[in-house]
């Protein structure tokens, strides 16, 4: 991830100030690196910070802690520990030295290992000459690393940069989350679809007393009777009622129909002959509602 990233610049403050986990930076000269690398922000309260992230602090000198804790603070929750158990708490980034990641390295990668739907960044703040320790642990403990001492914009760089891509692995998984919860719905509506064997429609009855199909759900009305939503025009036409209803139960059929359209509801048995011609028994059961404004179903 460091492939492209801007090369980090010195403050020109080495002959002054050494800071690494090792030794804390030299007395009298932190205050003066602390204002150079975190200059306070003018207009900015605590309590307004730009971003809701919370930092993991892990570094063993408390002089260098207190110094990123100090530029960090002004954008994001900062919580500073070096114990093991620290890792069990909630964060969104962490910032370590060598000697945490020496102590640490097995206790990291387990907690890694639990956000595997997720990216949990692990920034190494190190001094130079330390390659050995970012060859061993660079991609499988740690994600990016920054050097002694550091620019202030390019720490900001790094971290936002790794904030970003957790930010971007968050929303891919909510999302991901979001399609297999839908496709998990479709298949149960499927599911139901085929358990349930009848079918829904919905008539209207004129004032002539003729009653017209408005809908009819046309898969599982394939599925009862064999005919697609293509056919039911011509189903729809009273003299070819021979060809759905049973003709020896036409009489039920009709029976059913004046029930409804004197609106008295109906459930009503009766053979139909299906499209390939196989006869099945159905079940049919209507409710008519009534209209106020015309008097009449």
């Amino acid at each position: 991830m460091t492939r492209g990233l801007p090369k980090p610049k010195s403050f020109g403050l080495s002959r002054n100030v050494t800071l690494s986990p090792a030794k804390g930076p030299s007395a009298g000269s932190l205050q003066d690196f602390r204002a150079l690398l975190c200059p306070q922000p003018t207009g900015l309260g605590a309590s307004e910070r730009v971003s809701m992230d919370t930092i993991m602090l892990l570094v063993e000198s408390q002089e260098v802690r207190q110094v990123l804790e100090d530029c960090l603070r002004q954008r994001y929750a900062v919580v500073a520990s070096t114990g093991k158990q620290s890792l069990r708490q909630t964060f969104d980034l962490a910032v370590l030295d060598g000697t945490t990641l020496q102590r640490l390295h097995k206790a990291i990668r387990e907690r890694r290992a639990g956000e595997s739907t997720q990216f949990l960044p692990f920034l190494l703040v190190t001094p130079p000459g330390r390659g050995d320790l970012i060859a061993s642990h660079h991609g499988s403990t740690i994600d990016e690393v920054i050097g002694w001492p550091i620019d202030a914009i390019v720490l900001q760089g790094r971290v936002q940069t790794l904030l970003r891509v957790r930010h971007l692995a968050r929303d891919l998984e909510a999302a991901g989350q979001q399609v297999r919860q839908l496709s998990l719905s479709e298949e149960r509506h499927r599911a139901l679809a085929e358990l349930v064997s009848g079918y829904s429609y919905a008539h209207r009855v004129e004032p002539d007393g003729t009653v017209i199909r408005e809908w009819v759900t046309p898969e599982t009305y394939k599925r009862v009777t064999g005919y697609t939503e293509h056919d039911l025009p011509t189903l729809d036409d009273p003299s070819a009622r021979g060809r759905l209803i049973y003709p020896e139960d036409l009489p039920i059929w009709q029976r059913r129909i004046q029930n409804i359209v004197s609106g008295k509801p109906d459930a009503s048995e009766f053979r139909i002959v299906t499209k390939s011609g196989e006869v099945r028994w159905v079940r049919a059961v209507g409710q008519p509602e009534f209209d106020s404004s015309q008097g009449r179903v």
